[in-house]
């Protein structure tokens, strides 16, 4: 629940609600995370929560879209409204294209942007 400043409450308890039985530190994004799941309705739910409680408290994350999905963080789960402020790198829904050529390219600019991204591979070969 954002407070008057936008911020969440793990915000305030320096740690990112990803369960009411599970937390992590807010330094966790400086780790490597790996979310596997079968294919399922719903099996990207660990991980957009993830996703999701990192941007809500601006710290920066990249996630690596294989299936050109990950784009719908940009709008509301009814897609009526605006959802999270990600860039979207590649795929059919990006701000920004890219060839398999310039990858250190778009890897060295996403170091220094600090931001939330979609890295979406969906369209390369």
């Amino acid at each position: 629940m954002p407070d008057h400043d936008g911020h969440s409450l793990a915000h305030f308890m320096k740690c990112l609600n990803l369960a009411n039985t599970l937390s992590l530190p807010l330094d966790a994004v400086s780790q490597s995370f790996a979310v596997f799941a079968t294919r399922r309705p719903r099996s990207t739910h660990a991980a957009t929560v993830l996703v999701e409680e990192m941007v809500s408290e601006r710290l920066p994350v990249v996630v690596l879209d294989s299936t050109g999905v990950w784009h719908g963080l940009r709008s509301s789960a009814d897609a009526r409204d605006v959802g999270l402020p990600v860039y979207v790198f590649g795929g059919k829904h990006g701000d920004f294209t890219f060839r398999e050529t310039s990858a250190h390219v778009v890897a060295d600019l996403l170091v220094e942007l600090r931001q939330p991204v979609v890295v979406d591979l969906s369209l390369l070969a």
